[in-house]
């Protein structure tokens, strides 16, 4: 039945407000008038054409703002409008501001001027007193019919409203069904408050279920992530928790050790008593732990305190498997320089001004460029340079620039941040310069290095600062580098190769290393040492060198120099019948260059020699520069440049072959 009386005496009393006349509060809910007299303090005019819409970019921001609302709360609003089955109905839902996100209804009604559209504003400083807006402000289930609207354009409508929560108690958003003034539904308020309900508590349900999974991430992550063994003790010794790592670490099996004393467990190698009667932490001391199984478990162990009231209770230990912080500590330096001076063997006059320069290099702080051929020991010479200067107790990291992909030069070097390229690991990494912070980086075939990686270099070198691949702040850094390189790089600047603002950046303290067959008198000392150490690491005896062997080690010009005299001793040691080397035990084009002799370039007798022996390798292996190199010891590269070098025609022997 249509109830045109209340609506005409409804209208009076709106009328009677407008006209500054007292309102009667047994028609007009207090509450209600409250929202007039709110709305025509605000400004809010009685007259508007069409609602206020927001712009869609707010509209876009809050859409996304609320989309975990409007995942639940739709599936509900579409069954809300298809239960009703009513043309002239419209279900919408807005945010906290009154900002409709969402609605659903008729097309004829979703056209009408006064119907609300995706953005309108429904506050009651934009509207006044209207569903969606007096429910924000009053925050609880109302309805408003007709003339209890502010507005006269929205006398058309009636309203049924409820707010929506989050765990907090903090508005999210406003349920509201709205029809024409007279198809209200007796059951709209009930049903809207219970739907705006249901959308409250699967919210919450979910914030929970997020929480809980969430937090089990987090402990997980956490007990995953410790390697290292964890053992809490009370202030009588006794073990209150062990986790997984010392459990394995100390040999225990499942069962509980809680309540048992410590010592049950490390019988003996480390006092935890005098720990808590000292009342000091220890961190990363050094122990060899007795265990129970009678094993012997190295290890640092760290100790932290529990106290209460100023009187100790227990303490925290922490287990580090000797082991994991050896492989962490190369991990995080890259290489270990473990050779120095001493390992330098020769008294050639050539090789005493080298290390003569190096050892003055070593106390400066300025760059280093090492000089010489494939083999001739320039790694040997930056790790001892590193380790007879100031900064021996700190990393030494070993790059081979030739080695490193094109692509991947500048984030091997500089590291790059999570997420800078596809494959990259979300939490990024260190570079090889972060790495050797505070120590010394060794670029080797230095000449190799692509030219945009120069550049950056170039800068690192200058500033003293890296920025990652992808990333945007630099970090400063205190790294001594070390440059070599087999090639000329006076000759690779000339020919636009080399940059050579970077080339004159490196080039502070050149120091040349000669070639093996520059220091003649250096072989005998160098091949009885290799002897000698490959016969150790094989449990052979060490072996003499015949002094026919002798002659042909040193007539030989030693193109893969120091690194091909190696090879040729250990070789000789693993095949020698006695423990003595022969010329039986030398390769067959070392003994061959010492016996004959074939038409030689001009030049100085060693070059030739070594020319020789080239012309005979690339004659054994058909010209393939590969296995020729592999044979000789030498880089590809070397042995290319020296085919170039002697105008070797390489078809000629891959024709032969």
């Amino acid at each position: 039945m249509i109830d045109l009386e209340r609506r005409h005496i409804i209208r009076e009393q709106w009328a009677r407000f407008w006209n500054g006349e007292a309102v009667d509060t047994a028609v007009i809910h207090p509450y209600l008038l409250a929202s007039w007299e709110r709305s025509r303090a605000l400004g809010v005019p009685r007259h508007i054409e069409r609602l206020p819409v927001a712009s869609s970019g707010e509209l876009i921001n809050r859409i996304h703002e609320s989309r975990r609302m409007l995942g639940v709360a739709v599936p509900y609003m579409k069954k809300i409008i298809s239960f009703m089955n009513d043309p002239e109905s419209i279900i919408m839902i807005t945010n906290g501001q009154g900002i409709v996100l969402e609605l659903f209804g008729s097309p004829e009604m979703l056209a009408r001027d006064t119907a609300p559209k995706l953005g309108s504003r429904l506050r009651e400083e934009d509207i006044g007193t209207n569903g969606v807006g007096t429910a924000l402000i009053e925050d609880r289930t109302l309805d408003i019919w007709a003339g209890e609207h502010y507005l006269e354009a929205l006398h058309y409508w009636y309203a049924s409203a409820d707010t929506i929560h989050d765990k907090e108690g903090k508005i999210l958003g406003c349920l509201c069904l709205i029809c024409r003034w007279d198809l209200v539904n007796a059951h709209s308020l009930g049903l809207v408050g219970a739907v705006a309900g249901a959308i409250e508590r699967q919210l919450h349900i979910e914030d929970a279920l997020a929480e809980k999974t969430v937090a089990m991430q987090k402990q997980q992550a956490i007990v995953g992530s410790i390697a290292e063994g964890i053992v809490v003790i009370d202030g009588d010794e006794k073990i209150r928790e062990i986790n997984p790592s010392a459990r394995r670490m100390l040999g225990l099996g499942p069962e509980d050790h809680a309540g048992r004393s410590i010592y049950t467990v490390i019988p003996d190698g480390i006092n935890f008593f005098k720990i808590m009667a000292d009342g000091a932490n220890i961190h990363d001391r050094e122990a060899v732990l007795s265990l129970r199984d009678r094993r012997k478990l190295h290890c640092a162990v760290s100790a932290a305190l529990i106290q209460s009231e100023g009187a100790v209770g227990g303490m925290v230990i922490t287990l580090k498997e000797a082991k994991s912080l050896h492989q962490l500590a190369g991990k995080i330096a890259g290489s270990r320089a473990y050779l120095s001076f001493t390992d330098i063997i020769g008294t050639s006059q050539a090789l005493q001004e080298a290390v003569k320069l190096a050892r003055t290099a070593a106390k400066s702080r300025s760059n280093v460029l090492l000089l010489g051929e494939s083999g001739t020991g320039k790694e040997l010479f930056a790790q001892s340079i590193h380790n007879f200067s100031d900064r021996a107790p700190h990393s030494f990291v070993a790059v081979n620039c030739g080695a490193l992909p094109r692509d991947l030069v500048e984030s091997e070097l500089f590291g790059y941040e999570g997420g800078a390229f596809t494959g990259s690991k979300k939490e990024g990494r260190p570079g090889k310069f972060e790495l050797a912070d505070e120590g010394t980086i060794f670029l080797d075939e230095i000449g190799d290095m692509p030219l945009e990686a120069q550049v950056n270099l170039l800068r690192v070198l200058q500033s003293s600062e890296v920025v990652r691949v992808g990333g945007t702040y630099p970090k400063k850094i205190d790294v001594r580098v070390i440059a070599a390189t087999n090639h000329d790089l006076k000759k690779a600047v000339e020919q636009k190769a080399f940059r050579d603002d970077l080339y004159y950046r490196l080039n502070v303290l050149a120091i040349t290393i000669p070639p093996l067959r520059e220091r003649v008198d250096d072989i005998e000392a160098l091949a009885l040492h290799f002897a000698k150490r490959s016969a150790h690491a094989m449990n052979k005896p060490t072996p003499a060198v015949t002094p026919e062997a002798m002659r042909l080690l040193k007539s030989y010009p030693w193109p893969g120099n120091i690194r091909e005299l190696e090879n040729v001793l250990e070789r000789a040691v693993n095949i020698m019948e006695r423990p003595e080397i022969t010329p039986v035990e030398l390769p067959d084009h070392l003994r061959a260059a010492g016996t004959e002799r074939s038409p030689l370039p001009e030049g100085p007798s060693l070059k030739a020699r070594e020319y020789e022996t080239i012309l005979r390798m690339l004659e054994e292996t058909g010209g393939n520069l590969r296995a020729a190199s592999a044979r000789l010891g030498i880089a590809r590269g070397t042995l290319y440049n020296k085919v170039v070098k002697y105008r070797i025609d390489l078809e000629k022997f891959r024709s032969n072959g």
